[in-house]
């Protein structure tokens, strides 16, 4: 195996502890960038409700997308809805690239640029990619609350958060 190869037998993924202090240590970057997306969305919802196509916001949805994961990207929409929630005809929503959490992805996206051309390796970096996604957006899912709380006061306190897996599951935050 040459030097620049992992051998992805032996990868031990980031556990939930290293991805949560990243993101702690990053938070102010995460209000940042959340802020400027959630305004960019909310923007687009009061342009519609001037054009009469949106009564009152009342639900939010931050949701990590099954196509973000393929692709390997910290990738997130913004979902903002009426009364109507998810039949409600008039889409607004917004991307929210976590850019920099790409550092949370370095271990992992190199599993992927190291693999070899055999099936075995295939698979094991896929289960690798898999598993820590699956605990990145756990680990974000606890720390939304203080990422979000300025936008909170932006909209409507009867306004609900909701974050998860796009139109499959997501929780009341």
């Amino acid at each position: 195996m040459s030097a620049d190869r992992l051998d992805l037998s032996t990868y031990v993924p980031q556990s939930a502890e290293q991805i949560g202090a990243e993101i702690e240590k990053n938070i102010e970057s995460y209000r940042k960038s959340f802020d400027i997306a959630f305004s960019a969305a909310l923007k687009a919802y009061k342009k519609l409700q001037e054009e009469d196509q949106k009564s009152d916001l009342k639900n939010v949805y931050i949701c990590y997308l099954r196509s973000s994961i393929t692709q390997q990207l910290p990738f997130f929409r913004i979902d903002l809805y009426n009364e109507l929630d998810i039949e409600d005809l008039e889409e607004c929503s917004v991307d929210w690239d976590v850019e920099f959490s790409r550092q949370l992805y370095k271990n992992i996206s190199n599993v992927k640029r190291y693999t070899h051309a055999d099936e075995e390796n295939n698979k094991l970096a896929v289960q690798w990619w898999f598993q820590e996604s699956e605990t990145f957006f756990s680990e974000l899912k606890k720390h939304l609350p203080q990422i979000i709380q300025g936008c909170k006061v932006k909209v409507s306190p009867d306004v609900a958060w909701h974050y998860g897996e796009y139109l499959d599951h997501c929780d009341l935050l």
